[in-house]
């Protein structure tokens, strides 16, 4: 889920600089990018992301 955001912040870039993103998942993107022993891919994702409004709303599954 992770990867899947930020490829869409790559190519929708002008729209994430110029709205708050909502992204609503079931599964834990938020915690997934906010622990504090990332290394590698995680963090660099963490990094790229953290420059734009995103708010992480949970939601149940289907």
């Amino acid at each position: 889920m992770a990867l899947a955001v930020v490829m869409a912040a790559r190519k929708l870039r002008h729209y994430f600089l110029a709205h708050s993103i909502v992204v609503r998942t079931d599964q834990p993107t938020k915690q997934l990018l906010a622990r504090p022993d990332m290394t590698g891919r995680l963090l660099k994702w963490s990094l790229e992301l953290a420059e734009f409004e995103i708010l992480y709303e949970s939601r149940k599954a289907l």
